[in-house]
This record gives C-alpha cells, sequence and structure tokens, in this order.
C-alpha cells in the first residue's frame, strides 16, 4: 500500500488491455500485470512482457514496490515499480536456480530480501539473498537443512529492525511410512 493506493501484481497469458476474456482455459502465464487500486477502484493495469512466469511476488517500497518473479528458466528477475504500477529502469536478472513454486521475498527500508529453493547435490537447499535499495546485490547465503526442502517458503521482515526470518518445511525419508515432514 502507497498512501491510499494499492498495487497488485498477477500473471497472465495474455495481455487484458488488447485482448478480451480468455476464458476459463488456463494459458501460460508470460505476462506480468501491476494493478493500480486507488480508494477500492480499479484506475489501471499495466502489462510487462516476461518470459513464461511460475512465482510473481510484490514487497513493500516508500516509492512503490519491487516485483519479483521467475520462470521455467529459474532465474530471479528483480524490477522497481512506481506507485502507479510502471517499472522504473532495467529489471536486474539474478542468476538462481531456484525450483518452481519455492519463491519468497521480504523488505525493510527499501531492502528487498529474496528466498527460494535450489537443489543440490544433497537434495534442495533454501538460499536468501539481499538486496540493497539501489538493488545492488548485498549479503547472500545457502542454509544447509537437515533434509530436503521442499515447496514454497515463508520470509517476514522485522519492522523494527533490520532483519527477517525464513521458515521452510522438509522431507524426511522413511521407508516405512513414505516420507515425513518434520515439526
Amino acid at each position: 500500500a502507497f498512501k491510499d493506493d494499492l498495487l497488485v501484481a498477477f500473471a497472465s497469458g495474455t495481455d487484458p488491455s488488447t485482448t478480451s476474456c480468455a476464458g476459463v482455459m488456463p494459458d501460460s502465464a508470460k505476462y506480468t500485470h501491476v494493478a493500480l487500486i486507488q480508494k477500492d477502484s480499479l484506475v489501471s493495469i499495466t502489462p510487462h512482457a516476461v518470459a513464461l512466469v511460475t512465482d510473481l511476488r510484490l514487497a513493500a517500497r516508500s516509492d512503490g514496490a519491487w516485483l519479483v518473479t521467475s520462470g521455467p528458466s529459474s532465474e530471479v528477475r528483480i524490477s522497481r515499480v512506481d506507485p502507479q504500477g510502471q517499472v522504473v529502469g532495467s529489471p536486474l536478472v539474478w542468476p538462481a536456480l531456484a525450483l518452481p513454486g519455492s519463491l519468497a521475498v521480504t523488505s525493510f527500508d527499501d531492502f528487498l530480501v529474496v528466498g527460494w529453493i535450489e537443489s543440490d547435490s544433497a537434495g534442495s537447499s533454501p538460499h536468501v539473498q539481499v538486496f540493497g535499495p539501489d538493488g545492488a546485490a548485498l549479503a547472500g547465503l545457502k542454509l544447509d537443512g537437515s533434509t530436503t526442502a521442499q515447496g514454497r517458503l515463508s520470509l517476514i521482515s522485522s519492522p523494527f529492525a533490520h532483519s527477517a526470518v525464513l521458515a521452510w518445511s522438509e522431507t524426511q525419508p522413511n521407508p516405512q511410512n513414505s516420507d515425513q515432514l518434520p515439526v
């Protein structure tokens, strides 16, 4: 939210400004849209053509939002969006190998924190990367879980400090009971 404005991001296979309703058949998401809502009224929808989208997340900035996407190529695309939903500058392409559906984002003081799960020799592990207000990559790390990370990460930042908490689930192989989730 930005004052009385609200930015909403979604992905679809068509550009709604040039086509009618696509019906109920889903098509591959190849457009990212940012809708501007002011006082409960839809003001605009801005389409941004991108490669296929499997994950789409927004995080707040003081001057709009961070728009973060990933797709079948697994790279993470990061854009700044102004309060009207327009992309500001060129997007940053981060060479992550994000598993589809695992992307999570949060922000604090215009810093962006991106988390994803990446396959590795041990199975799969959560990764976190912090970007500065200007989009520059800062700190990053890989977290080694006790087993295989799966699903979507959960990432939340503190409203009082430059910190974030990351949570994820892991499977634990058990030949008698299939896979179990540790609690």
